[in-house]
């Protein structure tokens, strides 16, 4: 995989996380960013994002296969002019040109959303409370089990006998 789009985000990679921002500050500062920009019209929102790539700087954390950081800028806009917005670092495998990272993360994200739907309407995780103890955690192993296992057949339980 090209790209990992988690570690960079949360506060359990501080280091990296802290590397990723002092790397875009440096070159923002020396003028050396380059934006591919993205705009998307859908759902109700139109989403403007911004990626940039640099290569690894030299004071970043070991990290297993890293090579790079991105860097990815969103504004999302709604119909009546409510706007949000969000910056997401990336840590990167593969050097990729920033068109290609902002075309990974979208898919990656895409796929996500897709999976949380059907965890949600076919098994009611929403509503789940497996939140005790050690609970949560086999859940989801057998879930991920289960569509590892079933993918896109019909792989349920027998009907009840009737």
């Amino acid at each position: 995989m090209a790209i990992t789009s988690g570690p960079c985000t949360k506060a359990n990679h501080g280091p990296l996380l802290a590397a990723a921002q002092a790397a875009f500050t440096v070159a923002g500062a020396q003028g050396t960013l380059r934006c591919t920009s993205t705009e998307d019209d859908a759902n109700d929102r139109v989403e403007h994002r911004c990626g940039y790539v640099l290569p690894l700087p030299a004071t970043a954390p070991a990290f297993p296969g890293l090579v790079a950081f991105g860097r990815i800028d969103s504004v999302w806009t709604k119909r009546g002019g409510k706007t949000k917005s969000q910056t997401q670092y990336v840590v990167m495998s593969q050097r990729l040109p920033a068109w290609r990272m902002l075309s990974i993360t979208r898919r990656h994200w895409s796929v996500e959303n897709h999976l949380h739907r059907q965890l949600d309407v076919v098994f009611r995780e929403d509503d789940a409370r497996t939140r005790k103890d050690n609970a949560r955690a086999i859940y989801r192993s057998f879930d991920a089990w289960h569509w590892t296992s079933c993918g896109r057949t019909r792989c349920h339980a027998p009907s009840p006998a009737r």
